[in-house]
Parts: C-alpha cells; structure tokens; sequence
C-alpha cells in the first residue's frame, strides 16, 4: 500500500510535488480503505527518509528532500492511514521508515555507511520522524544501512536514547 492498493495514486514524490496535505491525507484514506476492504491492517508508509542524492534508488519512494515537506506531509498520510482511532473499520497501522539516515547522502541502496554529524541527523533527518511519533504512529521501521558505523537496527542512540527514552515512543519496532 505505497500509493495505492485498488486505486494507484501518483508515487510519493509525485504526490509531494503537490504541496498539498490534504491530498495526501485522501490518498492514504482511500488506500487504508480499501486495504482494509481486503484484509490488510498495516502499511510500511509513509517513507520519510529525506532524499538529497538522485542516484540513490528509492528516491521515487520519498516525499523529497525539504525537512519541513516531508514531516508535515507524512503526518497528513497519517491521518489518511490511521484515522483517530485503529479500532475504527477502514483504519490501518503506518509505518514511518527508514528509521534513521537510510536516505545520507550515499549513492549505494542498502549496504552504506551514512556519516551524520548531530546537527544534520537533528536539524535534516529526524524531523519527520518526530513528527510521525508525536501523531500517534503505529509502528517505526529501522533503516537496513549503518549510520556513523553504528547498524540502524541496532543502534543505541537512535532506538533507546532517541527513540524510546527521548521521544517516549508507544509503538512498535520493526527491524
């Protein structure tokens, strides 16, 4: 449920071109829909890795490369997605992914070692995902790479120290 089960929207970044919240917030509505319609309860969406190097091969996948976009845009996904209560029919579980750099500015797709000093990885990468934890996200998916040598699935300082202790995060992980 990228952009679409029954009906297929416009990739991610097609969709952000639009600088329009609610337009995204109505894709993803009508997407949790008909997910739901079909059995499906949980979407790995939105992508809210920040897309700064046109070779790396999940661009298509991003809602660009402004901070600013790409937190308020994945929160209106949210909406669309999960609606204000998961118990309702027609809502279903996001995922905010690729917890966290899995976007650095790195040609390769999985296997990189993003390198982020602390006011990049604050002030670039995190924002979004902040913003999806603070809307009530369901889940967080790790990024596969390593961020600063550290592997994203088992970092310290982005899932305990970030994540859980600072951000205080509810949901589940998934790795």
């Amino acid at each position: 449920v990228i952009h679409g089960l029954k009906t297929i929207f416009p990739i991610p970044l097609g969709q952000a071109a639009s600088w329009n919240p609610a337009v995204l917030s109505e894709a993803a509505r009508i997407a949790a829909l008909e997910a739901a319609s079909a059995g499906i309860n949980w979407t790995f969406e939105p992508m809210v890795d920040i897309s700064r190097d046109p070779r790396w091969g999940r661009i298509a996948e991003t809602l660009g490369e402004d901070p600013y976009l790409c937190k308020t845009l994945a929160v209106a996904m949210l909406g669309g997605f999960q609606g204000n209560d998961l118990a309702k029919p027609g809502s279903i579980a996001a995922c905010a992914k690729h917890f966290a750099v899995h976007s650095g500015p790195e040609a390769l797709r999985h296997e990189f070692n993003a390198i982020s000093n602390p006011k990049d990885l604050r002030e670039t990468y995190l924002p979004a995902f902040k913003k999806c934890v603070d809307a009530g996200v369901e889940t967080v998916m790790c990024a596969y790479n390593r961020t600063n040598d550290e592997a994203c699935c088992g970092s310290n300082l982005l899932l305990q120290d970030i994540l859980l202790d600072e951000w205080n995060f509810q949901g589940h992980i998934v790795s």
